[in-house]
């Protein structure tokens, strides 16, 4: 756990500029060459394209591997009360154009009175990239970024790597790298996505929200244990938890907003996880799902 102390939204970024002048896998990839260790305590991380050859124009997948030593986590794009997301800055040959971080289901780091949202041992954070369209046949191109991350346990330390990889532009379809499968299957099975057998509504409460799912087709019992990821910081109460009850295909969450946000917000968007295991579709392991919803009763953002 970060032991940081609990700071308003927007002032974490200021306390890790001042902290850094202060201071196996399960995906079965095979390693490239990784960043000097002095710059990444207790963790690794390697910049992974999808494939060996691209085509001009024609979007591929990079992957930013993070390995963590035991006992050590980094953090989600919301970090929940103490951390902070891992960045990617991306250097790229002229007219290429990176996405944003496609980010994997997070689990709850819990060390009261702070809970914060990341990852442990691993995480594979994808990046789509276009390149354009008058790239030559044959050419070797060299794709960098820098990573920034935050690694925690009973201390904090910031790490950050500058990562390359290359690629050879081809005529041809991209072409898939056959050691990088297992990679990025196991990357994209872990990225929550809309479910079309649930739908979702929200709407503000004296507490916060509460945010219902309703099953509209499919079969199967509501899952137990479940819990909302918000994607915003400033959101929800991370430490307070979350009353759901479900039947018949129904579930109603009851959210307690945060202390410090000025007003509800009009958007609930984040991951709902049935944290016993449990699926959200018949028949396949689906633990997580994206919410996207409007609340009602919101006044409109200022």
């Amino acid at each position: 756990m970060c032991r940081f102390k609990r700071y308003r939204p927007g002032f974490q970024a200021l306390f890790f500029l001042a902290f850094l002048g202060a201071t196996g896998s399960a995906y079965g990839a095979d390693p490239l060459t990784a960043q000097d260790q002095e710059n990444s305590p207790n963790s690794s991380v390697w910049l992974i394209p999808e494939v060996t050859a691209i085509r001009p124009g024609t979007p591929f997948t990079m992957a930013v591997r993070l390995e963590l030593d035991p006992g050590w986590h980094n953090y989600w794009q919301n970090a929940g009360d103490s951390g902070l997301p891992t960045t990617i800055e991306w250097s790229l040959p002229p007219g290429f154009e990176a996405g944003e971080i496609q980010w994997p289901t997070p689990h709850r780091i819990v060390h009261l009175p702070l809970v914060d949202y990341g990852y442990s041992r691993e995480a594979a954070l994808l990046v789509e990239v276009t390149p354009p369209p008058g790239l030559s046949p044959g050419d070797q191109l060299s794709l960098q970024a820098r990573v920034d991350w935050l690694i925690c346990s009973d201390i904090c330390l910031p790490a950050w790597a500058e990562l390359s990889a290359e690629v050879t532009v081809s005529a041809d379809a991209p072409i898939v790298d056959p050691q990088q499968v297992d990679l990025f299957r196991e990357a994209r099975a872990q990225i929550p996505n809309p479910v079309a057998d649930w739908s979702f509504e929200a709407e503000v409460t004296d507490a916060g929200y509460l945010l219902t799912a309703r099953r509209v087709s499919g079969e199967g019992a509501v899952p137990d244990s479940v819990y909302f990821f918000p994607a915003e910081t400033s959101v929800l109460d991370h430490t307070t938890p979350q009353i759901g009850a479900g039947e018949e295909g129904i579930l109603n969450l009851e959210l307690t907003g945060s202390p410090y946000a000025r007003q509800p917000s009009a958007l609930l968007r984040g991951v709902l996880v049935a944290e016993d295991g449990g699926s959200w579709v018949a028949g396949e392991a689906l633990t997580a799902i994206e919410v996207v919803v409007e609340v009602a009763g919101a006044p409109p953002p200022q």
